[in-house]
């Protein structure tokens, strides 16, 4: 007996006219469907006609739907997986199904569709020469610190989800470790009728969001790279050496990297070199 395939499944992540002709078509011939949230499963089927019924397949009950999914994939049946929205295996627990398939040599098919993570980048106005996406950021502030070090020095763009209640301390310690004049964006709504983008400075985005009541919608947080090609200032040594009555050297750099949105080890790097 053939065994069933896995389908993976992308669907709309705001306007349903985003849906394809291919992932209807899979939705409806499958024998089951799970998705990881069943509510926004059944207005995608009610719109489209889908007559099948979603079963739930999340984090919480993953081991327990994977028994049952190898189950069927054996006796030949196959299934669909969705994501609440977007694409599945990003965020959610699709990834266990990829792994499953990979380890148990079912057939594995993608079906290709919106994407938060290209629907933000792509207007963002941020490079898309280079991207790493970071997926929700730790809850911890600690563990979220050290991970903004690790990522300042990056060239390419950054691209977090986030919850709307956390935006404002995200851009708060993106501020204090990136810079104020950091180049970010912050998109909501994507590809709803009230999609946003609000682009600018670290400073100037949280300014805007700040003066906001409510902050709706789902969110996505871009941070720009390092513009490596960006000049340093010729006063570089003068500003530098009004700092040394307050701070080290290596503070001095740090700050004025900061303000600058440069690197600090470029700005040492050329303090050195003008003052040999």
């Amino acid at each position: 007996m053939d065994k069933g395939t896995i389908y993976l499944v992308s669907t709309p992540i705001g306007n349903l006219e985003d849906i394809t002709l291919r992932a209807l078509r899979v939705l409806k011939e499958v024998e089951v469907v799970y998705a990881e949230d069943t509510r926004s499963a059944r207005v995608l089927f009610s719109h489209f006609g889908v007559q099948k019924k979603a079963i739930s397949f999340f984090e919480g009950n993953q081991d327990l739907r994977m028994r049952k999914i190898k189950e069927m994939l054996l006796e030949g049946k196959s299934i669909a997986v969705i994501s609440e929205a977007g694409t599945p295996g990003i965020a959610d627990p699709g990834e266990s199904l990829v792994q499953l398939a990979i380890k148990e040599q079912f057939p594995l098919v993608f079906v290709p569709g919106a994407s938060a993570v290209i629907n933000s980048l792509i207007p963002s106005g941020l490079s898309t020469e280079q991207f790493i996406f970071l997926n929700f950021p730790p809850r911890k502030k600690s563990e979220r610190v050290e991970l903004f070090r690790r990522i300042k020095g990056l060239k390419m763009t950054s691209i977090f989800f986030e919850s709307k209640r956390r935006v404002l301390t995200f851009l708060q310690e993106a501020i204090e470790l990136f810079g104020p004049d950091h180049p970010a964006v912050v998109a909501r709504e994507l590809t709803k009728k009230f999609e946003e983008f609000v682009r600018g400075s670290l400073q100037e985005v949280y300014l805007d969001i700040s003066q906001r009541k409510e902050l709706l919608g789902e969110v996505v947080i871009l941070l720009g790279g390092v513009d490596v090609t960006r000049e340093i200032p010729q006063n570089i040594t003068e500003v530098i050496n009004s700092l040394l009555k307050e701070y080290s050297l290596k503070e001095a750099c740090k700050l004025v990297a900061s303000k600058q949105g440069l690197r600090a080890n470029d700005i040492y790097r050329q303090y050195i070199k003008d003052n040999k």
